[in-house]
């Protein structure tokens, strides 16, 4: 057993063998090949475990053990076509066929939050009782998140630089070297002042992007989990294409405007996803 699976990790491998294995051992039952399941059918059945497995996994690492059981897996129909390349009429027509052969043992229509799917438990084998939260959750994709890293900080207040006068700067009699005191003074004022419009600027920004995904989340998202990195990645995405990474000018009731206009077009995808969530 490795390390993962002592934490309660699912292994992909061993169920991707035994996915191999259910669909050789039912295409061996059938003397119809239209009865078989292709090579395409077997493709979307292994995209179908990869993902799962990964939700999965993805959950455990968050904290949640399934003692009660797997829950099915959460998707779309147009997010397994994007990601198989093909049509969403070929998904629906390989997961009747995976329903036929047993590998799909039962789907549930979640309107907008899409399908649930849940697979034949022979594909998972025994599964490990006593699961334990990941205690660390490894910060992936730095570089690409560098965009948002300069607007997420960790700083309570605002940091304001400090006047120093040193006398080995300054020369000159008492009194030039009060002018150039006060002259440093006011410079600093003008860097404090700008330093806090700055620090102002970029969390007023920040909260716009938070607030945009945490009411598409509710909205569209409510049941699927998201570690720290992805957070911080779905975060960078939304900064760059979402708000153009705040490079339009504009005031702050201008960007408040636009974010209204923002929660609208949720909504329309909302009710967009709920008379169809095949789509």
């Amino acid at each position: 057993m490795t390390d993962k699976e002592a934490l309660g990790y699912i292994n992909f491998s061993k169920v991707f063998q035994k996915t191999k294995t259910f669909i050789d051992t039912h295409n061996e039952k059938h003397c119809d090949l239209k009865a078989k399941l292709n090579a395409s059918h077997r493709a979307t059945a292994e995209l179908i475990i990869r993902m799962y497995v990964k939700q999965l996994n993805q959950a455990i690492s968050l904290g949640d053990s399934f003692k009660k059981g797997l829950p099915g897996f959460r998707t779309y129909n147009s997010s397994l076509a994007s990601c198989k390349g093909c049509t969403v009429k070929t998904i629906l027509n390989h997961k009747r066929r995976l329903k036929q052969a047993g590998f799909i043992s039962y789907e549930q229509n979640r309107g907008k939050s899409g399908i649930e799917l849940w697979v034949n438990m022979d594909v998972f084998g025994q599964r490990v009782k006593n699961l334990h939260p990941l205690v660390h959750v490894q910060q992936e994709q730095v570089n690409n998140n560098r965009g948002v890293d300069k607007l997420i900080t960790s700083k309570k207040g605002v940091h304001l630089s400090v006047h120093k006068t040193d006398n080995n700067c300054v020369t000159g009699t008492e009194q030039e070297q009060d002018m150039n005191t006060e002259e440093s003074r006011i410079f600093d004022s003008k860097k404090q002042i700008k330093d806090l419009k700055k620090e102002s600027d970029s969390a007023f920004s920040l909260q716009l992007i938070r607030n945009f995904w945490r009411y598409a989340r509710v909205i569209l998202y409510t049941h699927k989990l998201y570690s720290e990195p992805e957070e911080a990645e779905i975060l960078n995405h939304i900064w760059s294409s979402v708000y153009l990474k705040f490079k339009i000018e504009g005031n702050k009731e201008d960007w408040k405007e636009y974010q209204d206009i923002l929660y609208k077009r949720i909504d329309m995808v909302s009710r967009w996803l709920e008379r169809d969530s095949n789509r």
